[in-house]
């Protein structure tokens, strides 16, 4: 099973006083990581403007071409991307680039000989908890894209998303929270190069029970994000500094017989640090993802 993490782990981007994205790498890499997940929203998003960074401008091919090159002196691999996170039912020119984005993160994805690249479903503007007016848009919008990634050779994973809790423990309604409409997005659109890549942490946020969620998804799990929150913020921990029940979903994944990757997103658990502890941060979160692995196996065996 492959263990990645984040090229955005460390936070914050080298236009906005960061590593560059090498250096980041040659950290993951020592930190024991052969893979990593080039999590392109941090590089472009609704805020930004054109041009604020490599992956959003003219150059953009050098950068990812670079990136490749890093990767294969070191044997190292990109195994997925995170594209875009944007409004994409607004009618205006920023939603055109960031369409445009979208498009340009497949191919970037595909130089990087990455299979997979998970979008963030969302509602219309006013529609959040109109269920058929939201499957009916993204599953337009989804097909479309998942056409591009075909051309590309690639596929494409709707993420799970997570409605922030308020202090008397309620919650506002946000498309696709749930398994339900999750699956139901996926069976709507019915392309065979779409599939579901579960957040751990958002699903147990939202529920407490993502290891429920694994057994209902398991028709259309082709990957996860990895990481850990205490149920009332989104914190991007590392596994087992939140409140999940980590056996339980490495029960979860055993039993279903997962094929994937564990793809870290645990920024917020080193990002803050000096440089000298974010190297041994790295290195036991590495650790900690072999663990999983080995607990995964466990199960599997018994």
């Amino acid at each position: 099973m492959i263990i990645s993490t984040t090229l955005n782990t460390l936070n914050p981007l080298e236009t906005e006083g960061g590593y560059p994205a090498v250096k980041i790498m040659q950290m993951l890499y020592d930190a024991g990581f052969r893979a990593v997940d080039l999590c392109a929203f941090r590089y472009i998003a609704e805020e930004k403007q054109y041009g604020s960074n490599a992956f959003f401008s003219g150059q953009w091919k050098g950068w990812i071409e670079e990136l490749h090159g890093f990767a294969r002196q070191h044997s190292m691999i990109f195994n997925q991307s995170h594209n875009v996170t944007y409004q994409y039912f607004k009618e205006n020119e920023q939603t055109r680039l960031l369409d445009e984005m979208t498009d340009r993160v497949i191919e970037a994805s595909a130089m990087l000989d990455i299979p997979l690249t998970v979008f963030h479903p969302i509602a219309p503007p006013g529609m959040e908890k109109e269920r058929k007016v939201c499957l009916e848009k993204n599953c337009e919008y989804f097909k479309r894209k998942a056409e591009t990634a075909i051309r590309w050779n690639m596929k494409i994973g709707l993420e799970n998303m997570l409605s922030n809790r308020y202090f008397d423990g309620t919650s506002y309604h946000r498309y696709c929270t749930n398994t339900e409409e999750l699956l139901e997005l996926a069976d709507k659109i019915g392309m065979p190069n779409v599939g579901i890549c579960y957040d751990i942490g958002h699903g147990h946020y939202m529920s407490g029970t993502p290891e429920k969620d694994i057994y209902a998804l398991q028709p259309y799990l082709w990957a996860l994000h990895v990481h850990d929150n205490d149920r009332w913020n989104d914190e991007h921990l590392l596994p087992y500094q939140g409140t999940a029940n980590w056996e339980a979903v490495c029960k979860a994944l055993a039993e279903i017989r997962y094929q994937g990757d564990l793809t870290l997103e645990i920024s917020n658990a080193v990002s803050r640090m000096p440089e000298a502890v974010q190297r041994t941060a790295l290195k036991s979160a590495c650790e900690i993802a072999e663990y999983l692995v080995l607990r995964i196996e466990d199960h599997k065996n018994k």
